[in-house]
């Protein structure tokens, strides 16, 4: 499966390359690519932010078992602890 940060840095750069893309179509005078390319950038930021949202609450639920893993390892008897 490809990482997170693959797929952001090219849902990225795709949305640069549309956006950039759009202002030429505007320049030219070709409406229908313009518009087009528009939404390709403004869906692939949409993209980037989910893509973003969902890491955040991936590496939030990491953090917290990992909490709660050092909290069970502290909760143990000391005796346990020492064997």
């Amino acid at each position: 499966m490809i990482s997170a940060r693959l797929r952001y840095t090219a849902t990225l750069c795709i949305a640069v390359g549309a956006g950039a893309a759009s202002i030429y179509c505007c320049v030219a005078g070709l409406w229908t690519g313009w518009i087009a390319l528009w939404v390709l950038s403004n869906a692939c930021v949409v993209v980037c932010g989910r893509i973003q949202t969902t890491t955040a609450r991936l590496q939030e639920a990491h953090h917290a078992a990992r909490v709660r893993a050092l909290q069970a390892g502290l909760q143990a008897p000391p005796r346990a602890q020492q064997r």
